[in-house]
């Protein structure tokens, strides 16, 4: 099951998350702690239910995030996936593209546009369909 906080974004320790500074993940890209609508929360409730139907296990935490480059649509840093706010305007399937796609560079720790994150996409692929068919190669 994923764990997932947006619910918790409202304080942590009394101080309300979402007025905080930039943070800066490891990558040098900057963002903060977004203030999803109920809309995106329902959305990526979907996506989720949808996964654990699929007996695909995300279990990294999702934040949903502002990210200074509007380009940006999702990350994977220190342990997290992160998704922006903007992602949320191209549907639950584009979402559900963004989770894959950070799980895989968090699981398998490759980078983006390398062939190791093309080699661990396969890889996943396979192993799913395998453990989902109880079919071994």
């Amino acid at each position: 099951l994923v764990y997932f906080k947006a619910f918790d974004l409202i304080s942590i320790n009394g101080d309300d998350i979402r007025s905080k500074a930039l943070k800066y993940t490891n990558k040098g890209v900057t963002y903060k702690i977004g203030n999803p609508t109920t809309l995106m929360l329902e959305m990526l409730k979907s996506v989720l239910s949808f996964f654990e139907e699929c007996q695909f296990e995300i279990n990294y935490p999702i934040d949903i995030v502002k990210f200074t480059d509007t380009d940006i649509q999702g990350c994977a840093t220190q342990g997290k996936i992160l998704i922006s706010e903007l992602a949320f305007s191209k549907g639950k399937e584009w979402i559900a593209n963004i989770i894959i796609e950070e799980y895989i560079h968090l699981k398998h720790n490759v980078q983006d546009e390398t062939r190791s994150f093309q080699d661990a996409s396969i890889s996943e692929l396979l192993t799913y369909m395998k453990t989902i068919n109880s079919y071994n190669l």
